[in-house]
């Protein structure tokens, strides 16, 4: 979807529209026709929004539906997707702190809701968000610095989840061996 033009928008000011501003050439187009055939600018204004709504909710359940089928797919136990990586766009600033991060199939299985777009932030026409499929890599090998969502709001660095583990591995190990160490003192004695 293209933006209005400078073009439309003086036109439709020349026109005498001085209602919400259309956000589309489609929108733009049709408040032309409207006012160009004597319509009222509060009846163009009211079927212009009416039918935006009624476009960004079936945008938004058609972009749902195409993100259920790319976490089936990468969730296919024959696949080869590893997750995915997430690119914000310019106009979605509430969803800012995912861009860039790597999102595992797993956790996208869970929560399809953490891939765009984004419900209450992405907007019809103006959205800019997008994923991309990451194929044959374990999380373990992502560069350190990127960002990977583990749960809804939860982002941590993927330096910081190796480190994580490790500190978690080595402290098993220590209980491990501190209860081989008691059995063998118990057994001592």
């Amino acid at each position: 979807m293209n933006p209005a033009t400078e073009v439309q928008l003086n036109y439709l000011k020349h026109l005498g529209y001085d209602g919400q501003p259309p956000v589309t050439e489609q929108e733009a187009s049709f408040l032309i026709d409207g006012c160009e055939g004597g319509k009222a600018v509060a009846e163009l204004e009211k079927s212009m929004l009416t039918k935006r709504d009624k476009d960004a909710k079936a945008w938004f359940r058609q972009q749902r539906q195409f993100t259920a089928a790319e976490i089936r797919q990468a969730c296919d136990p024959e696949g080869i997707v590893a997750g995915f990586r997430i690119r914000v766009g310019y106009e979605c600033e509430g969803a800012r702190r995912y861009d860039g991060a790597f999102l595992s199939a797993e956790v996208a299985a869970k929560w399809p809701q953490l891939l765009p777009p984004y419900e209450g932030i992405c907007q019809f026409g103006r959205c800019g968000c997008e994923f991309e499929e990451v194929v044959d890599i374990e999380e373990d090998d992502l560069p350190p610095d990127m960002p990977v969502i583990v749960a809804p709001g939860k982002v941590t660095l993927a330096q910081k989840r190796k480190s994580d583990i490790k500190i978690g591995h080595i402290l098993v190990v220590a209980m491990l061996i501190f209860a081989l160490l008691a059995v063998y003192i118990f057994m001592l004695f």
